[in-house]
C-alpha cells in the first residue's frame, strides 16, 4: 500500500471509459493457442496461369529494418563548416568532420534515416580537438526538426530529452543509455569551438523486428503502401522483454505536460503491513532514490514510437489486431495485458488482462455504475475519453455503453473458456438488456443517428454511430442510413471524416483512432467503396511523401491536412494502425469465427481492384487467399488454402449475378440456386452478393464464379498473368491475366513489356 499527500495545481483527469475496449482484446487473445512458427510464402496454387500475380513482392513495402544496426539513408542538409558528411550515409567510408571556430557559424549535418526509427543513438568519433561539445537533435517529421529537436518528450519510458549533448575528449563510440523511441530525422550541431570526425552515426534498434507472419498484396499500390506501413506502426512500438526492471519493487508519481503536483510524507507498506520505504520527501538527495535500475520486464506494446510511450487500453485494442494479422508477435499483447492488469484504481476501475477473476472485477464495477436507465454513467471526474483534450464526457454517453455491450459479449465468452457456463449467460442476458436501453434512451429517432450522451444531445459524433453500426447494436436496416449521414455530415475536408461536427463544440480535428471504428463499420457492412476513399483520403494522406512522412501512421490531422498537435503529435502512433487488420480481414476477406481460426470464414470485398492476394497467421498455419475480378464480367476467381485442425466457409463475390455458376477445381457446384457435391465442401448457399461454400475442409480450392474463357477475346493476344512480363516484335493488343480476367493494353514490342493495372 502507497499512502502520501499529493498537493495539486493544475490537473488532467485521464478517462478510463475505454478500459472495455481491453476486454474485448483479452477474449481474443485468452481463447488463443499460441502462434504458429512457419513464416509466410505465396498462395499455394497460385501459378503463370492464374489473373493475379504468382509472386508478388509484397516484401518490399515492409518497412522493418533488417538489422538492429539503422545508418542514416540520406543527407538531408547541412550548414557552416562541414566535410564529407555524404560518408555517414550507409554503406559509406572515411568521415565526415564539423569545424566551428569561436564567434563562426554553427555546422551542422541533418540525416535521414529514410523512414520512421527509434532506439539508442551513437555516434563514433574518430578524432577530435578543442574538446567541443557535440549535440544531436531529433525529430519524426522535418518541419520540426531544430538542433534540440522537435521538443515533443515522452512523459513515460525514454530519454526524457529530444536532445543529447556530449563533451568530446576523444575518439570512440559515445552513446547515451536511453532510448529515442521515434525518430526520422537527426540534426547533429556542436555547439562549442572545435573539430569532430565522425566516421559513423547511427541507432541500436530495439522494438520488434520479427518476420511478418501476414501479410496483405493488390493491384494498387496506395493500399498496399498503406498496409505495410499500418503494420510497422504497431511493430515499431513492440518491445521485447529484458532484465527484470525492479527486482525489489518500484515506486513513482506521474506529472503530465498540462499538471503540476508536490508530493510529501510518503510511506510504501507491504500486505503483511510491514515498512518498504518511507521519507518526508523534504531534501533534493531523496531524489536519487527515484532512479530507475534497468529495463522492462515484460515484453509489450506502447501506444506510440516517441510519445506517449506508454501502455493504453484503447489504442491496443486496435494494435492488437495489427499485431495478429502482421507479425502474430502476440507476447507484446500478452505482456502490456499483464501490466496493465497489474493493480486497480481507487475509483474502481480495473485494466483487463489475461487472468479471469480480473475481468470479473472490472465487468462487477461496470455494473454498479448502472442507472435507473440501465446504462453506464459516467461525470467529470471519470468522463474523459480518447479527445482527452475536449474534456470529460458526462451522463449517458453513447460510445461508453456501446464499448460496455462489447465487453460484456467478451465478457461471456472469456466465462465460457474458463468454463463459467452461467457467468456467461449472465453476460450474455446483461448485454442484450444494454443493447434495448441504448436503443431505447439514446437513439435521435428524428436523425436516425446516435446522440453523444443524454446530456450532449446537439450534433453528430462518429465513434457513437460507427461503434452501434460495427458492435450490431443498431438494427441491420439502419445500418446503410447511418453511415450515409456519417458521410453526408463527417467528410467535410479532404483529409478524412471529422470525428464530431462543428456544434457540438469538440475539437475539430481528423482522429485516426476513431476513424479507424467507422472504416471497420464501412467493410463490415460491404461499404467498400467509401471504406476505400476513407483509406486513400485519410490514410494515404498520412503515407504521401512529404516532409512528414514517417512510414508510419500519425496520431491526430488537423482539416489543413497538418499533424494535429504539432511537434507535439506522435506521428507514429499505435492506434491509427486499423488498416493493417481491416485489409487482409475484408479485402482478402479472411477472418476467425471461432477462437484460434478452428473455424474461419473467407469473404472477399473486392471494390474497384483488380487483384489481391495475402494471408493471416493462424495457431494452425497460415490461411491463403489470392484472387482477381471482374466486377464488368461478374466473373471472379480466386484461390483458398486452408490449414489441417480447421473448416470454415468460403464466400465467393458475384458481382450481384442474377444466376450465379460456381465451379470448385473447374467443376461446377453450384448453378441454377441447387449444389452439386464434391470433395472437401460440404454445402451451399446464395445471397445478393455471394455464394457461399460451407463445410470446407483443409487444403487448396481454386474457385471460380461465372468462368469466362480460358484465354483472351478476340482481337488480343495472350501475353502473360497478371503483373507479368512477356516480349513481342511490333505492336500489339495484349492480354493480362487467365480464366475471363484480363487486363489490356496495347503496346509496342521490341522489349520485355509488363503492366500492373488497377482494375480490371
Amino acid at each position: 500500500m502507497i499512502t502520501g499527500d499529493r498537493v495539486p495545481r493544475h490537473r488532467r483527469l485521464y478517462a478510463v471509459a475505454i478500459l472495455a475496449c481491453a476486454l474485448a482484446l483479452a477474449a481474443s487473445l485468452l481463447a488463443r493457442p499460441a502462434p504458429a512458427a512457419a513464416g509466410p510464402s505465396a498462395p499455394a496454387a497460385s501459378s503463370s496461369a492464374t489473373p493475379w500475380p504468382s509472386s508478388p513482392n509484397w516484401q518490399s513495402y515492409v518497412e522493418t529494418p533488417g538489422s538492429s544496426n539503422v545508418c542514416p539513408q540520406a543527407i538531408q542538409s547541412t550548414s557552416g563548416t562541414v566535410s564529407g558528411a555524404q560518408n555517414l550515409v550507409c554503406g559509406g567510408s572515411g568521415g565526415a568532420t564539423l569545424t566551428m571556430t569561436s564567434g563562426g557559424a554553427t555546422p551542422a549535418i541533418v540525416l535521414d534515416y529514410g523512414r520512421e526509427a527509434g532506439g539508442v543513438p551513437y555516434f563514433t568519433v574518430s578524432a577530435e580537438s578543442g574538446s567541443p561539445k557535440l549535440q544531436a537533435g531529433y525529430s519524426e517529421g522535418l518541419n520540426y526538426l531544430s538542433a534540440t529537436g522537435d521538443g515533443a518528450t515522452p512523459w513515460a519510458e525514454g530519454d526524457t530529452s529530444r536532445a543529447d549533448t556530449y563533451t568530446l575528449t576523444g575518439p570512440g563510440t559515445i552513446t547515451k543509455a536511453q532510448v529515442q523511441g521515434g525518430e526520422r530525422y537527426e540534426e547533429i550541431t556542436l555547439t562549442s569551438p572545435g573539430t569532430v570526425t565522425l566516421s559513423a552515426a547511427g541507432l541500436t534498434y530495439i522494438a520488434d523486428r520479427s518476420n511478418y507472419q501476414g501479410y496483405f498484396v493488390s493491384s494498387s499500390d496506395e493500399l498496399n503502401k498503406i498496409w505495410a506501413d499500418s503494420a510497422y506502426t504497431a511493430q515499431i512500438a513492440s518491445f521485447p522483454s529484458g532484465t527484470t526492471a525492479y527486482p525489489a519493487g518500484t515506486i513513482g508519481f506521474r506529472e503530465y505536460s498540462a499538471e503540476e503536483a508536490d508530493f510529501r510524507n510518503l510511506t510504501v507498506t507491504s500486505s503483511s503491513g510491514s515498512s518498504l520505504y518511507s521519507s518526508p520527501l523534504n531534501a533534493s538527495s531523496d531524489l536519487s532514490d527515484f532512479a530507475v535500475p534497468g529495463v522492462n520486464s515484460l515484453p509489450s506494446i506502447l501506444d506510440g514510437a516517441k510519445r506517449d510511450r506508454a501502455i493504453w487500453a484503447g489504442d491496443m485494442n486496435v494494435e492488437g489486431p495489427s499485431v495478429y494479422y502482421s507479425t502474430d508477435q502476440t507476447q507484446y499483447i500478452k505482456g502490456a495485458l499483464q501490466l496493465l492488469g497489474s493493480y486497480q484504481l481507487s475509483s474502481g476501475f480495473i485494466f483487463a488482462a489475461q487472468e479471469w477473476p480480473v475481468v470479473q472485477a472490472e465487468l462487477a464495477w461496470n455494473a454498479s455504475q448502472l442507472d435507473a436507465n440501465g446504462l453506464l454513467v459516467t461525470n467529470s471526474s471519470d468522463g474523459n475519453d480518447w479527445d482527452y483534450y475536449d474534456g470529460a464526457k458526462t451522463g449517458e454517453v453513447t460510445e461508453y455503453n456501446l464499448l460496455y455491450y462489447k465487453a460484456l459479449l467478451d465478457g461471456a465468452q472469456l466465462a465460457t473458456a474458463a468454463g463459467q457456463s452461467s457467468q456467461a449467460a449472465t453476460y450474455t442476458q446483461e448485454a442484450a438488456a444494454l443493447k434495448t436501453a441504448i436503443n431505447a434512451h439514446l437513439f435521435n429517432s428524428s436523425t436516425g443517428l446516435y446522440y453523444i450522451s443524454s446530456t450532449q444531445t446537439t450534433g453528430v459524433a462518429q465513434d457513437a454511430n460507427s461503434l452501434a453500426v460495427l458492435y450490431g447494436v443498431a438494427p441491420a436496416a439502419d445500418d446503410a442510413p447511418i453511415l450515409a449521414a456519417l458521410k453526408t455530415d463527417l467528410w467535410t475536408n479532404p483529409y478524412g471524416p471529422m470525428p464530431f461536427t462543428a456544434n457540438t463544440g469538440y475539437s475539430q480535428r481528423v482522429s485516426p483512432y476513431v476513424g479507424g471504428y467507422e472504416l471497420d463499420a464501412r467493410l463490415a457492412t460491404g461499404d467498400t467503396a467509401d471504406a476505400e476513399q476513407m483509406l486513400t483520403t485519410e490514410w494515404g494522406h498520412m503515407i504521401a511523401a512529404g516532409p512528414d512522412d514517417t512510414g508510419t501512421m500519425w496520431e491526430l490531422i488537423n482539416n489543413d491536412g497538418t499533424p494535429g498537435f504539432g511537434a507535439f503529435t506522435s506521428l507514429s502512433h499505435g492506434w491509427a494502425s486499423t488498416p493493417a487488420p481491416a485489409l487482409p480481414e475484408y479485402i482478402l476477406g479472411i477472418q476467425p469465427v471461432t477462437p484460434g481460426y478452428a473455424t474461419w470464414l473467407v469473404q472477399p470485398s473486392p471494390g474497384d481492384l483488380a487483384w489481391a492476394e495475402g494471408q493471416a497467421p493462424t495457431p494452425h498455419g497460415a490461411v491463403q487467399v489470392a484472387w482477381a475480378g471482374e466486377s464488368g464480367a461478374h466473373e471472379f476467381s480466386m484461390n483458398v488454402t486452408a490449414p489441417a485442425g480447421t473448416n470454415g466457409t468460403i464466400a465467393v463475390p458475384t458481382y450481384g449475378a442474377a444466376n450465379p455458376i460456381v465451379e470448385v477445381g473447374g467443376k461446377v457446384v453450384w448453378s441454377g440456386g441447387s449444389f452439386t457435391a464434391t470433395t472437401g465442401i460440404g454445402g451451399a448457399h446464395q445471397d445478393s452478393s455471394y455464394v457461399y461454400l460451407t463445410g470446407v475442409q483443409p487444403g487448396t480450392y481454386t474457385v471460380a464464379a461465372n468462368p469466362g474463357p480460358a484465354g483472351p477475346p478476340s482481337g488480343y493476344t495472350a501475353c502473360a498473368a497478371e503483373n507479368g512480363t512477356c516480349s513481342f516484335t511490333g505492336t500489339q493488343s495484349v492480354a493480362y491475366g487467365a480464366d475471363g480476367i484480363f487486363a489490356y493494353q496495347t503496346l509496342a514490342g521490341g522489349t520485355a513489356s509488363s503492366v500492373t493495372p488497377t482494375t480490371g
